[in-house]
């Protein structure tokens, strides 16, 4: 793709993570994310209220903030990942709505 480099990170600010594509990997302490994506939907957040809000909506949470080459990769807030590795929503953490009501809405969405 335009503008990626071959470390897996992008020219400029913006994250790898896109939605559509493949979630880019990233070593959550001695696990892989790709190794959480098994039967269900995860989030992969960077703060204790996305973790609630996720636990809240009976979705798998796995914090990623201090996993290195979260903020390149991911960007800030919280990503919702398919089971096949497929990024399917992300949130930024300045978005105006709580994650309770971001991921509400994002898991209600037609």
């Amino acid at each position: 793709m335009l503008g990626d480099r071959q470390d897996g990170t992008r020219s400029g600010n913006e994250p790898v993570a896109r939605v559509g594509a493949r979630v880019p990997h990233l070593w959550l302490g001695e696990q892989a994310v790709h190794d959480l994506l098994v039967a269900e939907f995860v989030l992969l957040c960077d703060s204790p209220e996305w973790t609630e809000a996720a636990r809240a909506a009976g979705i798998r949470a796995c914090r990623a903030e201090r996993a290195d080459g979260w903020a390149e990769r991911y960007g800030s807030g919280a990503v919702l990942v398919r089971p096949d590795g497929y990024l399917a929503w992300r949130a930024r953490a300045a978005s105006t709505a709580g994650p309770a009501e971001a991921l509400g809405r994002a898991l209600h969405s037609s």
